[in-house]
């Protein structure tokens, strides 16, 4: 309903290489502690449906990427660019 979160996600993922390791997790603790709440009309604390599935797309790029060795967009197939491929433990 809204294109705000799909904007914000897209901007997380295009930039989550660049995001220390901190707060990565901060970013999906926050993101986990939110579905669990619920609101109006007994949606989760993630919004309206279209919202929430924003949301679960950046957590599942999250989890194929790990909390190292992230490169933008890779998980989603999106044509972002490949800056920041090597790893931060390199």
């Amino acid at each position: 309903m809204t294109y705000a979160v799909r904007d914000v996600v897209n901007w997380l993922l295009d930039t989550w290489h660049l995001i220390d390791e901190k707060h990565r997790n901060l970013i999906v603790k926050e993101i986990n502690e939110a579905k669990e709440r619920k609101g109006p009309d007994n949606l989760t604390g993630l919004g309206m449906p279209i919202d929430a599935a924003q949301w679960q797309r950046l957590l599942a790029h999250a989890a194929i990427m790990g909390s190292l060795e992230c490169t933008a967009g890779k998980a989603q197939g999106d044509s972002a660019n490949d800056n920041g491929k090597e790893s931060a433990a390199a």
